[in-house]
């Protein structure tokens, strides 16, 4: 899966997929979410979080810190814990 994935991803899929993150439908906004975490946890040596901040996938990831769906600013928010560390964001 890891070859899919970086192909996806050298072929400029992320762009899109942080689209959807930033989309007002929910069901796109998961979908976005979740090729995201498998961005972040399938590249190795920290490229995830780096090819992620480069589309600004944590912004798009940060807008839901406070979002009225539950299950995605619990998605995105334990994505910006477990990837950018539990204190990310504290001193803003």
């Amino acid at each position: 899966i890891l070859e899919h994935l970086v192909s996806l991803v050298g072929r400029g899929c992320l762009a899109g997929f942080i689209d959807l993150v930033n989309s007002a439908d929910t069901k796109a906004a998961r979908l976005g979410l979740q090729f995201t975490e498998l961005v972040l946890r399938g590249m190795s040596n920290g490229d995830g979080l780096k090819l992620v901040e480069k589309e600004n996938g944590i912004d798009a990831m940060e807008r839901f810190q406070f979002h009225k769906n539950e299950d995605l600013r619990n998605m995105a928010n334990s994505l910006v814990d477990k990837y950018l560390g539990d204190d990310y964001g504290l001193d803003e």
